[in-house]
């Protein structure tokens, strides 16, 4: 029991928190747009919850905070790192929010992450199910999942040798081979050149009708977002011809990036603007020599 006119719990401030954050108009508005692709948010926020009280528990069992309460000793010397931690853990999930709310888009939930939190149909226990695809973005039913980072091995390698040594390998049916995905880096891979200077939110245009992931698509980048909410095409022909052409003037303008010329240069019909910017490594005008022919 607490006094309604005293100071109020900090676990109890956080939970109202919440309350706020999900129980508005703003809310609901988005949730009905976007809730069909994530039938599991409910264990989504709950995990932010566990990681809070998680940190609470730490500062509430730290061996020295029960000295000073227990000991008068000076308050100054109380441990605060955890508390600190679950403010953190709680900016964090309210940022996320705000974003997607703002952009209307859904919150990409890998199905492994709540899977503890299920309970089995069968025993009625917290057996974990059996592993799922990720709720992903409507759009882009292939964006994130266990093989979101995959880009397409086909991409050629820098190095001459290696490139021999793939065309010696009898490949499968989809062109790719196994020693491809083995070998070939994830950094190595892409369908844009960016400069390593340039910002990832400054590679791209803000407007376009495809929203792309700049680490997954530009060489030398990696993208290791967990939750990413970004598209990740594998391929040039996913793009819209929209999105290749606001791209282009972006890169023309800007010069901040090329397309990588191995992929491009199978695009039927690629609008003119991206054509003087197809090149290799070394840039524009200069092809990887790599391209594959009919």
């Amino acid at each position: 029991m607490i006094s309604a006119n005293g100071p109020q719990p900090l676990w109890r401030k956080i939970l109202m928190k919440f309350i706020e954050l999900l129980n508005n108009p703003d809310f609901d508005t988005w949730h009905g747009l976007t809730g069909d692709a994530m039938p599991l948010l409910h264990w989504h926020v709950y995990t932010y919850l566990e990681r809070i009280f998680n940190h609470f528990a730490m500062f509430a069992t730290n061996f020295n905070n029960v000295n000073v309460i227990s000991k008068e000793r000076p308050i100054t010397e109380l441990d605060k790192r955890p508390l600190l931690k679950a403010m953190l853990v709680l900016k964090t999930f309210e940022d996320q929010l705000t974003l997607h709310m703002s952009q209307m888009i859904p919150i990409t939930i890998q199905a492994a992450n709540v899977s503890k939190y299920s309970l089995s149909p069968y025993n009625k226990t917290n057996a974990c199910p059996p592993a799922a695809s990720a709720v992903s973005d409507n759009s882009s039913p292939e964006s994130h999942g266990p093989s979101a980072n995959k880009r397409t091995p086909s991409s050629p390698s820098d190095s001459a040798k290696e490139a021999t040594t793939q065309r010696k390998k009898k490949s499968r049916r989809d062109g790719i081979t196994d020693s491809a995905t083995k070998k070939r880096p994830v950094t190595d891979m892409g369908m844009f050149h960016a400069l390593t200077t340039a910002k990832v939110t400054d590679i791209f245009p803000k407007d376009m009708p495809d929203k792309i992931c700049a680490d997954f698509t530009c060489k030398g980048r990696e993208c290791t977002r967990e939750n990413c909410s970004f598209k990740h095409p594998r391929s040039a022909k996913e793009l819209q011809k929209e999105t290749i052409a606001m791209i282009a003037k972006h890169f023309a303008s800007k010069k901040v990036g090329w397309f990588n010329d191995w992929h491009f240069s199978q695009v039927d019909g690629l609008p003119a603007e991206a054509i003087s910017l197809l090149g290799g490594k070394d840039g524009p005008g200069k092809p990887s020599g790599t391209r594959k022919t009919a």
